[in-house]
């Protein structure tokens, strides 16, 4: 099987692009903010319905917001990889912060744009076909996780 999407991340050492997704994941379902800077670039782009923000400080903001008294936690199910991007097919779980209650769940996908072990832009889409098509991606891209 052909391993595909290898990068080198700042400190030299080298990881998938999948492990890049998966360490972010890790990050938010941790609400370690260290951790997740550490994984974007300076000049990252989030895409949210609200507009795209960019930089350190506006990831910030973003996972402040994602302590409001509601946790997502994501299941990675599928992750399609092509060049320098990675789209993943997740299911977010919702609990509340205190107590740790499930209180809803849904389906998602989001493009991923990583360079040189960094996280560049961040998009989430509607679904997993909408994903695809933003990211030029299709199912033939699809790759272990």
């Amino acid at each position: 099987m052909e391993v595909r999407g290898i990068v080198a991340d700042p400190s030299g050492a080298r990881k998938s692009l999948i492990d890049v997704v998966k360490e972010w994941g890790r990050a938010i379902d941790d609400l370690d903010e260290e951790a997740l800077i550490a994984l974007a670039d300076r000049e990252i782009e989030l895409v949210t319905s609200r507009g795209t923000q960019r930089g350190h400080d506006a990831l910030r903001t973003w996972l402040a917001k994602q302590t409001y008294g509601v946790v997502p936690s994501y299941e990675t199910r599928r992750a399609f990889v092509a060049k320098d991007t990675v789209v993943v097919d997740v299911r977010v779980e919702f609990r509340f912060l205190d107590g740790g209650e499930v209180v809803g769940s849904e389906d998602a996908a989001v493009v991923f744009a990583i360079r040189d072990g960094l996280v560049r832009r961040i998009a989430p889409q509607p679904s997993l076909a909408a994903a695809l098509s933003a990211a030029g991606l299709d199912e033939a891209d699809e790759a272990p996780i």
